[in-house]
């Protein structure tokens, strides 16, 4: 079950991509936010807030959902996909990579613990 869900989703990411390059864009234009979202946590889809902000040529931000907070750092962003570390504790963190449509309003990823084995699909559409 887990490889077919893994499988839509790279397929939705590659068609995604194709669909999306903004590149020669620089990132002093991309306006990010508060994006509402989802994402695949033991076997099930829950909501997730993604806050983003560059500033001081820095992405940096932080995530949400139910209880739990982190923070989301050590970013980078090739055309229109980013790549960055997310952390809620010592023991719980790992990697999230998304692709942004054209405008920056929404994302499709995936998220990973450090151990690098993909854990769901996250997503988000800006506020």
């Amino acid at each position: 079950m887990r490889s077919i869900t893994t499988i839509t989703i790279f397929i939705s990411i590659v068609l995604f991509i194709s669909c999306n390059n903004t590149s020669g864009d620089s990132k002093s234009k991309i306006k990010f936010g508060t994006y509402n979202g989802f994402f695949g946590i033991c076997d099930k889809m829950t909501k997730v807030t993604t806050k983003l902000d560059y500033k001081n040529n820095k992405i940096t931000g932080e995530h949400s959902y139910g209880t739990n907070t982190g923070k989301i750092t050590n970013c980078s962003l090739d055309n229109n996909k980013l790549t960055c570390d997310w952390v809620e504790s010592e023991n719980s963190y790992g990697k999230f990579e998304a692709v942004f449509n054209n405008d920056f309003s929404e994302f499709i990823g995936i998220w990973y613990f450090s151990d690098k084995i993909y854990e769901g699909v996250w997503t988000g559409k800006r506020e």
